[in-house]
């Protein structure tokens, strides 16, 4: 199929070309690398570290649907959000 945005910047805003269920883990970086974004199909509160912090940040209730976050990591604990996509 044809792209008709391929002569579009692929940059951090544009939209996600493709989505990977988020498999969290305590240690392991997501196998994808950073994020463009997260989709939460559940939600519910998300442990997760930022691109380019050295510590977790704990998102508090986070609702469904696409939240504009680049993390490296999503932690089992603490995580209640479920059904969620990386969005890249």
């Amino acid at each position: 199929m044809s792209d008709p945005y391929s002569h579009f910047v692929n940059a951090a805003s544009a939209p996600a070309r493709s989505a990977i269920a988020v498999t969290t883990h305590n240690t392991n970086p997501l196998a994808d690398g950073a994020t463009r974004a997260l989709y939460v199909g559940v939600s519910g509160d998300i442990a997760c570290r930022l691109m380019g912090d050295e510590t977790d940040v704990l998102v508090k209730a986070a609702p469904v649907g696409v939240l504009a976050l680049r993390v490296t990591h999503v932690r089992t604990t603490n995580t209640t959000a479920t059904n969620m996509l990386a969005l890249y």
